[in-house]
């Protein structure tokens, strides 16, 4: 009887010990898994950057191609031989410009 409450505590430090040692495994299990996870998660991650840098990149080529094709064609269409055309499908006349059909006007100051 003398001896009961020393051997209370020593099992109670026992089975304190016991979890704590078990805690301690989860703990350092829950550790190696997510070490083992964290490279996949990564390589996840930069395999999405690639691919939406890919997808960007293509889409940035089709808008320039696009803009330059524009600029052709709007400089297509400034071309003298192109506005021709264009009048005579219009029945638009062009008349050129001569020194003696210009009027010139005085401005004056004010």
């Amino acid at each position: 009887m003398e001896n009961e409450w020393y051997e209370r505590d020593k099992t109670a430090q026992r089975r304190q010990s016991a979890s704590l040692s078990r805690l301690s495994l989860i703990v350092l299990l829950m550790a190696l898994v997510a070490s083992m996870m964290l490279p996949l998660y990564q390589r996840g991650i930069n395999r999405s950057l690639v691919l939406e840098y890919r997808t960007l990149q293509s889409s940035h080529l089709s808008r320039a191609e696009q803009q330059r094709q524009l600029k052709a064609s709007i400089s297509t269409l400034g071309m003298p031989e192109s506005l021709i055309d264009g009048a005579w499908r219009e029945e638009i006349e062009l008349i050129p410009i001569t020194a003696q059909s210009v009027n010139s006007v005085a401005r004056t100051g004010l």
